[in-house]
């Protein structure tokens, strides 16, 4: 427990001194940052994916939301 609570501990320090960055999982979510522009929970583009149960369909989607400062990004 102690060591779970040291790695959280570091992994916070790291983000919250800009060391850690995100980055984009796929092509799929490299988007310049103009296309967040847009009211929060619009669409700005899915595609398909496989692997849902039968009879269901999954979609990839990107989408436009809020930031902890209100700016406006893509999710």
């Amino acid at each position: 427990m102690l060591v779970a609570a040291r790695a959280l501990m570091a992994a916070l320090v790291m983000f919250a001194a800009g060391i850690v960055t995100a980055h984009a999982q796929s092509a799929f979510y490299d988007a310049p940052a103009s296309l967040a522009d847009g009211p929060p929970g619009s669409l700005v583009r899915q595609e398909p994916m496989d692997g849902a149960p039968l009879g269901a369909s999954a979609f990839r989607v990107l989408y436009r939301s809020t930031g902890l400062k209100g700016e406006p990004i893509l999710v």
